[in-house]
């Protein structure tokens, strides 16, 4: 399985953005544009960027009652995206209305439910009264987003292997909190991998912005970046045609060889996952009772 980077054009001004997409027109395929650009420049400058030869994920995380969001997706529909968030907070209902709208006006439409943000820790689920770990709302809104018949979600890259396990492969699984281990915990992220370690986590795209804007020079980062996925990539590819999947100890204490993910295509573990050293230690699918 391969790990495309999505470009997170998290700046300012269209101006500030140009010449980063100028140098990697070509190279880069899939841009992201949030709430910054759009609501500074509308649905011109999606077509704009689009039109620079860019696949558009438009991060907009809708969240509203179900025919809002259903319209709201239909209006969006007509623009030249791939992808499309909505919060899975909203519920199953607002989730399955606004994949009825996609299927019907543009049935290639990616939309994504979004989980728990990875800028949110337990401590601020706690504050909207959510009790559960971040681990475990993930999986509890990612179990709900399947059902309502979405096809993709973003989650941290910490969660990507327990969903491997509790939801259909075939699901898209888009993944912020991006730094290196340099970075980690120097800004607001939260629940973070590098790169390497959320392309072995079973992340298939990976979305990635301040490390790359705010480098000395954003285009050499970018590339730097898909050349660690696509080295990533090829290990993987090479190691999955020189061995069967890994098995287990009998007695489920034995880790796979590389303590990673298993394998997407692989066959669900017949008991609990191993205990691995860090980074890919398995997270705990229940989380811990709460505490007052």
């Amino acid at each position: 399985m391969s790990t495309d980077l999505i470009l997170a054009l998290d700046v300012p001004t269209r101006e500030e953005a140009a010449p980063i997409l100028r140098q990697l027109r070509g190279s880069l395929k899939w841009v992201k544009i949030g709430l910054q650009m759009f609501t500074a420049y509308g649905p011109d400058y999606v077509r704009a960027v689009a039109g620079e030869g860019f696949d558009v994920f438009l991060d907009l995380k809708l969240h509203d009652i179900p025919n809002t969001v259903a319209k709201a997706v239909g209006a969006l529909a007509s623009l030249p995206i791939g992808m499309l968030t909505l919060h899975a907070s909203g519920g199953r209902e607002m989730m399955a209305a606004a994949q009825k709208a996609a299927a019907q006006t543009k049935p290639g439409l990616l939309l994504l439910g979004v989980t728990v943000l990875t800028s949110t820790n337990r401590a601020g689920l706690v504050e909207t009264g959510v009790a559960a770990t971040p681990e475990a709302q993930v999986s509890r809104l990612a179990r709900l987003a399947n059902e309502a018949g979405l096809r993709g979600l973003v989650c941290s890259p910490l969660e990507v292997p327990v969903l491997r396990r509790e939801i259909p492969t075939q699901i898209q699984l888009v993944t912020p909190g991006i730094r290196s281990s340099a970075d980690a915990g120097t800004d607001d992220q939260k629940r973070t991998m590098t790169p390497a370690q959320a392309a072995r986590a079973g992340s298939n795209y990976i979305v990635v912005g301040r490390p790359i804007l705010k480098a000395p020079d954003p285009a050499a980062a970018a590339r730097a970046i898909m050349a660690e996925l696509a080295s990533v990539s090829a290990s993987v590819s090479a190691s999955a045609s020189t061995s069967a999947c890994p098995a287990l100890a009998p007695d489920c204490s034995a880790p796979a060889p590389d303590c990673s993910a298993l394998a997407p295509d692989c066959p669900a573990p017949v008991c609990p996952a191993p205990v691995c050293p860090a980074p890919f230690a398995p997270l705990p699918s229940a989380p811990p009772p709460f505490e007052n």
